[in-house]
């Protein structure tokens, strides 16, 4: 089932998914029609700053519309809520320009951010509830898709008991409206669901489950501003000038900063020119580059030991999986030489406040 995007069906706190016929129901949530059922709802409110900048968004010089043809907005594609001028006529928007005064973006978009309007604007977007009966998707009003909702529900409950989280899923709103976000997620908890995701899936969803897997919880342990205050910073595997522009004007602040970058990637990339040094190992080898570091860093006790003792579970597992990997036998894997791989873990073991991007 797919329901697009309803200021009331959030607030009111509705239902958003059920079992359907015994599987479970996907819900999408989709952009809305026309600009104004977007309106600009505050700046990043601390989640994930970001910012870069780049420029394409913005608008030609000597090419500014009316103020009056100006509407503020923000993308709503994940947490970072990048604000933006769209420039509207007649109900319809006709660009986004980037809004240079966000400190977090400094005006820069991703490209899925930048990919609104032409969304907005496609022939085949859906914009009412769809379920799918049979091998066909039927357009319903979502007067009717709430029904099959609260029908759905009991009958699933009913029917698998307190399984029934296996059975529940939810797209849940991300942030327009704090009420809205509650209201999803009680409804989900109130029918025994756990299984919550918000719209950011779009873009963020692997790292986040990585994060989650590996830390415990789905979030990043620091802010992109503390990057300013790091010694070293490394970038591995991350491309952020082509897949997340707003991360690069924080890349410049560091360099500035006197921290010193350090790039893990198998090709150049428009980021890795950030970079002091670079490392291209061969491709699909940095897990062995991983083992390696940890290895190091353990061998020579640049690491917290009362932060493990408290916080980490499997510790002796990853350190018996990291002891095979010397520096000669990575050398052998990542086909990088012993002098290189030896000089970045001593960097990574020297550096009082490192920090990664992956």
């Amino acid at each position: 089932m797919i329901f697009s995007r309803s200021t009331d069906l959030y607030t009111n706190g509705l239902a958003w998914r059920a079992a359907f016929q015994g599987r479970s129901t996907h819900v999408q949530h989709i952009l809305p029609q026309t600009f104004p059922s977007i309106r600009h709802g505050g700046d990043c409110r601390g989640h994930g700053p970001r910012g870069l900048p780049v420029h394409a968004a913005q608008a030609p010089a000597g090419t500014a519309a009316s103020q009056n043809d100006l509407v503020k907005g923000y993308c709503p594609f994940c947490q970072v809520r990048c604000t933006y001028h769209a420039r509207v006529r007649n109900g319809k928007i006709l660009e986004l320009i980037g809004d240079r005064g966000n400190r977090w973006t400094g005006g820069a978009m991703c490209p899925k951010g930048l990919s609104i309007v032409e969304l907005l604007n496609r022939p085949y977007r859906p914009v009412q509830p769809m379920p799918k009966q049979g091998s066909e998707w039927k357009n319903i009003s979502y007067a009717e898709a709430v029904d099959i909702v609260l029908d759905k529900l009991p009958q699933s409950r009913a029917k698998h008991g307190d399984k029934i989280a296996e059975r529940l899923a939810l797209t849940s709103p991300l942030w327009d409206c704090r009420e809205s976000e509650r209201a999803a997620l009680m409804t989900m908890r109130t029918a025994g669901g756990v299984n919550v995701r918000p719209a950011g899936e779009v873009c963020i969803s692997t790292a986040s489950n990585v994060l989650g897997m590996l830390l415990g919880a789905n979030t990043s342990t620091t802010t992109v501003n503390e990057i300013v205050n790091a010694k070293t910073r490394v970038l591995w595997g991350a491309n952020n000038s082509e897949t997340y522009p707003p991360y690069t004007r924080w890349l410049d602040k560091a360099r500035d900063a006197g921290v010193r970058i350090v790039s893990v990637d198998c090709r150049k990339t428009p980021t890795s020119a950030w970079a002091a040094d670079q490392l291209m190992p061969l491709p699909g080898t940095d897990g062995a580059l991983a083992l390696g570091a940890i290895r190091f860093v353990l061998e020579n006790g640049a690491f917290d030991r009362a932060r493990v003792d408290e916080s980490i579970t499997g510790f002796e597992l990853m350190e018996k999986g990291a002891q095979p990997w010397s520096v000669d036998k990575v050398a052998q894997a990542t086909g990088l030489s012993a002098d290189a791989v030896t000089a970045f873990y001593r960097t990574l073991a020297d550096s009082p406040r490192p920090l990664t991007w992956m």
